[in-house]
């Protein structure tokens, strides 16, 4: 590669691609999906506009379709955490269009290419990318974009995009440090986490930490509280219903709210976000199938969880602790239960 500050177009071809340098590695630190995807989108715009002034077409035309996607599942997704209602055949069907025109666009610019395979692998990145999009959580959607700008180092070479190579270099290394420092944090919170879980009596000033943990996407996806300050008002007054706060080494760690329905009960569980994939789920259970008789003041004949079809990791949690799939309510609800009831200890 070459550096060429007497060529104005190439100038202004690495300034476009530090905008974009900006935008993505901005991207690479959010949690937030949305803001995630947003910034991807700003940052694949500009980087359309940097291929295409040195005459990469096929970047240029899979960034821009690239930007375009992001914008639009950008703006499903922020519609949908409003609680407006978007049709799934929506977005999957924006899904198959981007698909389905990624890969035209693929097979027509492929001859503008210096390597057909990259062309292909890009493609196949960009697939990834798309179903991203449309389904739960970030990793998808961050291992694609490492593969994807892994491809791309060879196409920026070749182009003579010095900037844009750095950003590709960048994406990678920066997922990367962001995976170790995820599993560095995991593993320091897994050593603290010896020791069994107790209940304690759910009080109004428990509100305040549950609601800054309502915000974090590993819950906000599956459970809509709307008001949290009138739903546990009303769930405390309730008579039908018991609320406790799971405390672990005297640190609030959880909420665990069982409703009594006649003899059984359902019941409700929610984790502290940067405590998730602990065990701390499963202790929880145990520990209140362990004392049902005192928490409760009676002994249910079984005991119900209502899960989202889509929640893997709390399907898993509850199977572990001998929850068997049961039926599907009329909510579209998983519906899981213990009957008879397990004990241990």
């Amino acid at each position: 590669m070459e550096i060429r500050f007497n060529d104005p177009v190439w100038l202004i071809s690495q300034f476009f691609a530090l905008l974009a340098l900006i935008s993505l590695f901005w991207s690479f630190e959010v949690r937030n999906k949305i803001k995630m995807m947003l910034l991807i989108g700003a940052g694949s715009l500009f980087l359309a506009i940097s291929a295409t002034l040195l005459a990469n077409y096929s970047l240029g035309v899979l960034f821009g379709l690239a930007a375009i996607r992001n914008f639009v599942f950008s703006y499903i997704d922020a519609r949908k955490k409003k609680g407006v209602i978007v049709p799934n055949w929506i977005t999957y069907g924006f899904a198959g269009v981007f698909a389905v025109s990624t890969i035209t666009a693929s097979a027509m610019l492929w001859h503008l290419g210096h390597s057909w395979w990259v062309e292909l692998f890009i493609c196949v990145t960009l697939l990834g990318l798309i179903i991203g999009n449309v389904s739960k959580g970030t990793t998808l959607m961050r291992l694609s974009f490492v593969a994807n700008r892994g491809f791309n180092i060879i196409n920026h070479i070749y182009f003579n995009n010095i900037i844009a190579v750095i950003i590709a270099a960048s994406a990678i290394s920066s997922n990367v440090i962001f995976y170790i420092r995820e599993l560095v944090g995991w593993m320091k919170r897994r050593k603290k986490l010896k020791g069994n879980v107790c209940f304690e009596p759910f009080t109004p000033n428990h509100i305040k930490t549950v609601k800054q943990w309502a915000k974090h996407e590993t819950i906000s996806r599956w459970v809509d509280f709307d008001d949290l300050d009138k739903y546990y008002t009303h769930m405390l007054k309730s008579e039908n219903t018991s609320v406790f706060a799971i405390y672990h080494n005297s640190q609030f760690v959880g909420e665990f709210l069982a409703e009594r329905n006649d003899n059984e009960v359902s019941v409700l569980m929610v984790i502290n976000p940067n405590m998730h994939n602990l065990r701390l789920g499963q202790k929880t259970l145990v520990y209140f199938s362990d004392h049902l008789q005192s928490l409760l003041g009676f002994s249910p004949t079984c005991i119900k969880a209502h899960i989202e079809s889509e929640n893997a990791s709390s399907i898993r949690c509850f199977e572990e602790c001998g929850y068997e799939y049961e039926s599907t309510d009329k909510n579209g609800l998983k519906v899981y239960a213990m009957c008879p009831i397990l004990t241990i200890g």
